[in-house]
């Protein structure tokens, strides 16, 4: 009986030991699987990064791209600002006019819409305007329609005898009879 004993403790250590070995077996197996379907998960994650990677920096280039457009864009349709002038061509001064006489006024203009018209006494230190009733002319306001260009005839009244300058001018811009020209009463 000792000796049944004896092989029944072999049989069942063999047990044992073949169950711990098939454990064994089935762990490594197991685990062996289980990273090649980590391996597998990490491979497809990776992949799936790098292509999201690449696409991220196809969409940066195509903002940088589409930036430079916008900036070149810009500058080219940046317009240099017209320079803006007003200058009177006559009178221009040293001319004589007879009150109720009429007379041409001439100027030329650049980057303006319209222009007034007025006429300037100095007397001391002093400056009198005396307003003929051009108010925000065409800028270019003639018979012959030239760009740039502007002429209107003025009939002399209402301004005494005096040296004059004529001043045409839009806002903060303006220029002026280079001397003055007086106007005198005509014997007639």
């Amino acid at each position: 009986m000792l000796e049944q004993l004896k092989s029944s403790k072999i049989i069942l250590w063999s047990i044992i030991i073949a169950l711990v070995i098939a454990l064994g077996f089935f762990y490594i197996l197991t685990l062996n699987n289980f990273q090649k379907e980590i391996s597998g998960l990490q491979n497809y994650y990776l992949e799936k990064i790098y292509l999201l990677t690449l696409e991220r920096n196809d969409l940066i280039k195509e903002n940088q791209d589409l930036e430079n457009k916008i900036k070149s864009l810009k500058e080219t349709s940046k317009q240099p600002e017209e320079e803006k002038h007003i200058e009177v061509i006559n009178p221009n001064g040293g001319e004589t006019f007879c009150i109720g006489e009429e007379t041409k006024i001439e100027w030329k203009s650049k980057g303006i819409d319209t222009v007034s018209i007025r006429v300037v006494e100095t007397r001391g230190n002093g400056k009198y305007y005396h307003y003929i009733g051009m108010d925000s002319l065409p800028a270019t306001y003639n018979e012959t329609d030239i760009s740039g260009e502007g002429t209107v005839n003025w009939k002399i009244e209402d301004i005494p005898e005096g040296y004059y300058k004529l001043e045409i001018f839009m806002n903060d811009l303006s220029d002026m009879s280079d001397t003055p020209f007086s106007i005198i009463k005509c014997q007639g």
